[in-house]
């Protein structure tokens, strides 16, 4: 692997500017994950808060139809979206929220259905620990604390969630 950087790094060294250009917009052309990369990076808020609504509204749809919760959640493809959105997220209060999203359907099927497989609960817990790290890493209180309580609250409703729960005193920031 280090051996392909290596003759990548002197291939890109040897091109002039216009073949630069040109070898990028060949990769913008040809390859998904460059456009996600750039509408992320380029794109104004809008088009983000657009494309994070879309994952928010796959991850709500995986654990109902409508308002009606499914007999089995799609916990993998869940995961698959949370790992797509992380690899592309520009802003760590975006990514935070999608946590804080997928936990919160989490949460919400697991009070409608506790006898639910260990994945639901794992993703539950997976979501809220990633969601607190980021909310205290980059200090996101103020706008993240009312749901994240939210959370909390309905954690505590079952017994295998209560488990989980970070308790204030032993995050970083005592006044989440």
């Amino acid at each position: 692997m280090a051996q392909i950087r290596k003759e990548f790094q002197k291939y890109i060294q040897s091109l002039d500017d216009e073949a630069l250009k040109e070898e990028l917009m060949a990769l913008y052309t040809k390859i998904d994950d460059v456009k996600k990369h750039y509408a992320m990076e380029l794109g104004s808020d809008a088009d983000r808060q657009k494309l994070y609504k879309k994952a928010k509204k796959q991850i709500s749809s995986m654990f109902h139809i409508g308002q009606k919760p499914r007999k089995r959640p799609r916990i993998k493809k869940v995961k698959e979206i949370l790992r797509e959105i992380r690899t592309h997220a520009i802003f760590k209060h975006e990514l935070a929220d999608i946590f804080l999203h997928a936990s919160e359907e989490a949460v919400r099927f697991i009070l409608y259905k506790p006898n639910t497989t260990d994945a639901v609960y794992n993703l539950a817990k997976s979501g809220y620990e990633n969601a607190i790290q980021l909310i205290e890493e980059y200090n996101l209180e103020v706008t993240m604390g009312d749901r994240l309580e939210a959370l909390e609250n309905n954690m505590s409703r079952n017994h295998d969630l209560q488990n989980i729960i970070k308790p204030a005193g032993r995050r970083k920031n005592k006044y989440l």
